[in-house]
């Protein structure tokens, strides 16, 4: 996944700190330990969701706590999760009960 990251976003020294982010946000949404499993145990559209969500997060250096940005008539919303890859991990979190 890094290597992929790096070639995204072409800055190889930041890559492993976004994609460290990226997969922390992605275990607390799926309740999956991603932080402890290899690479290979996690399936494809996990790792890809983790590769978008880093690359969002990337491009949002300098905005954070920002929940909308308007800038020459254009605004912006952030959300905290994008709907694009909540939709890719939705399938992938587990129940929890709670007693």
């Amino acid at each position: 996944m890094l290597n992929e990251l790096k070639r995204r976003i072409g800055d190889e020294e930041k890559a492993d700190l976004f994609l460290a982010d990226a997969k922390a946000m992605a275990e607390a949404y799926t309740g999956i330990r991603i932080c402890e499993k290899d690479e290979s145990e996690l399936a494809a559209p996990i790792r890809q969701a983790i590769i978008r969500l880093a690359v969002i997060l990337y491009n949002r250096e300098g905005i954070e706590g920002e929940a909308v940005r308007s800038e020459g008539g254009v605004s912006r919303t952030m959300e905290a999760l994008p709907l694009e890859v909540e939709l890719m991990l939705k399938p992938y979190r587990l129940a929890k009960v709670i007693s």
